[in-house]
């Protein structure tokens, strides 16, 4: 069994230490944390150096290094890590933060026999109309730059499964399920083409290898953090 986590901690946190303490104690093997940059970034790191790692990428371009600490990885550390690396998904869309360039952190590893691929991302917002929650034309920047991001996960998704790793993928995929229909370009899609099962709410997911047994999804409140997001909570089996 293998528990892991999707926790958005929220760029404008007021308890960051506090909130990092708290996901230390969800015994997690290992977790994606969006909105990880800011002050959040380094107050994660400090207050669960003793039990944990946190991994994300580095570059001499601030605009990638913004969009690395979005998305740290956070770890046990006595998990048998074998690579870790980050990756740009999608280019900056416009200049507010809801297109800044996006992200995905991934950490392969061995458990218990196998070996995992752990992927960690948050995408593009408003890239639904908000009365139809439909998708909105490709013509906007940020919804080409959701399609882009959406075909750099299926190619990092189905690299690990040529390699023969279990998937997991967590993340603020910034997109509601519709009833009329799957969008190519929508998460549900996406697992789709590659074989992943999922567990969602909201606009937050984990997503995982078909055949895994499920159990205790668990949906923590925000009103328990310092987020704006509720967090998730899985064991694979």
């Amino acid at each position: 069994m293998i528990k892991v986590s999707s926790t958005n901690f929220y760029v404008g946190n007021k308890q960051p230490v506090k909130d990092a303490e708290f996901l230390a104690s969800l015994n997690c093997a290992i977790g994606g944390i969006q909105e990880g940059h800011g002050g959040n970034a380094v107050d994660i790191k400090r207050t669960l150096k003793r039990t944990h790692d946190v991994y994300w990428g580095n570059s001499k371009n601030k605009e990638r290094d913004l969009a690395y600490l979005d998305v740290p990885v956070v770890f046990k550390k006595n998990l048998k890590v074998m690579k870790s690396w980050s990756r740009i998904v999608s280019k900056r869309a416009q200049v507010e933060n809801i297109g800044m360039a996006r992200a995905a952190t991934a950490v392969r590893f061995e458990y218990q026999g196998q070996t995992y691929t752990f992927i960690n991302t948050h995408l593009n917002a408003a890239v639904q109309s908000k009365a139809t929650k439909k998708p909105l034309s490709r013509s906007v920047k940020r919804v080409y730059e959701y399609i882009r991001s959406i075909i750099v996960l299926e190619s990092m998704i189905k690299n690990a499964q040529k390699r023969g790793d279990i998937v997991i993928l967590v993340g603020d995929l910034n997109y509601s399920p519709v009833k009329e229909g799957i969008w190519r370009y929508s998460p549900q899609a996406l697992f789709k083409r590659t074989k992943l099962d999922y567990r969602a709410h909201h606009i937050d997911y984990i997503a995982f290898t078909k055949g895994l047994k499920v159990k205790n999804f668990t949906i923590i409140p925000k009103a328990r953090t310092g987020a704006d997001h509720d967090w998730l909570t899985l064991e694979l089996h």
